[in-house]
C-alpha cells in the first residue's frame, strides 16, 4: 500500500525534526521525501487540468505523477503518564523545584488554568504536553503530573520527571 502524506510544518525547525524522522525510516519502510510540488485537487475534471498543465511543463506528462488518494485517519492516540506525590513540602516549595526541572528539561510554558500549569516538552523522543497540579493539604501537599505524548516521548519525559521528584522528595 503507498500513503502520500502531508505535513504542515511551522517552522524550520519542525521541518528539520521531519526530515530526521523520514532518515530514520529509511531502513525500515520504503520511504522517501518527494521534490516538486504537491498538489490536492478536488474535483471530477483531473484530466482537463493535467491537460493544462502537461501543456506548461518542458518534458509534459513525463514530469508528472498522479495518484488517487482516499483520506487514511489512523486510530493513533496520545500516550498519556500520571505521576502523583504526596509530600510534606508545601505547595510553594513544590511549584519552585518543578519550575527548575521544566527548566532543565526545557519546557515551554504555555499557560495556567483552573488550577494547573501546563507546558510543552520537545525531546530527542518527541513532543509531549506535560500538566502540573498541586493541591496544598494538612499533611503538605499533593501533586499529579500528566504527561501526553507519541511514541516514547511521554514515557521517557515520565522517567525523567519521576528521578528527579524522587531524589527531590527524599529529603521530605
Amino acid at each position: 500500500m503507498d500513503y502520500i502524506v502531508f505535513v504542515d510544518y511551522f517552522s524550520d525547525a519542525e521541518r528539520k525534526r521531519i526530515d530526521y524522522t523520514i532518515e530514520r525510516w529509511r531502513d525500515k519502510a520504503d520511504i522517501a521525501r518527494e521534490k516538486g510540488i504537491v498538489i490536492r485537487f478536488k474535483d471530477k475534471n483531473i484530466d482537463s487540468f493535467l491537460d493544462d498543465l502537461y501543456s506548461r511543463l518542458d518534458a509534459g506528462k513525463e514530469q508528472v505523477q498522479v495518484f488517487e488518494a482516499n483520506t487514511h485517519k489512523p486510530e493513533i492516540k496520545a500516550r498519556e503518564e500520571v505521576l502523583r506525590y504526596h509530600s510534606s513540602a508545601g505547595r510553594d516549595v513544590i511549584e519552585k523545584f518543578l519550575g527548575y526541572i521544566m527548566a532543565k528539561i526545557n519546557a515551554q510554558y504555555e499557560f495556567r488554568d483552573n488550577g494547573f500549569v501546563r507546558y510543552a516538552a520537545s525531546t530527542k523522543k518527541g513532543q509531549a504536553k506535560i500538566e502540573i497540579s498541586i493541591t496544598d493539604n494538612k499533611a503538605g501537599s499533593e501533586t499529579i503530573i500528566k504527561i501526553s505524548g507519541y511514541a516514547s516521548s511521554a514515557k521517557f519525559l515520565h522517567d525523567r520527571i519521576d528521578e528527579e521528584m524522587k531524589t527531590f522528595l527524599g529529603g521530605f
